[in-house]
């Protein structure tokens, strides 16, 4: 789903960093991911909200 800021991401020491930097530069919306830009596609895709959806590729990964 693109580069997501995430604990890992965090104390890997990759916050704030040359490589944090060019993926920002990288991504159209201009930010890093965040956890609940994946999680809450994921939960609208369970919930009965997405029942008329199938078989569809829905990417979340920040417009790359």
């Amino acid at each position: 789903p693109g580069v997501i800021t995430t604990e890992g991401f965090i104390s890997g020491g990759l916050a704030d960093s040359p490589m944090q930097k060019h993926y920002v530069e990288l991504t159209p919306l201009g930010r890093m991911g965040e956890p609940d830009d994946v999680a809450l596609p994921a939960v609208f895709l369970a919930s009965d909200d997405s029942r008329w959806i199938s078989g569809e590729l829905i990417l979340v990964a920040g417009g790359e």
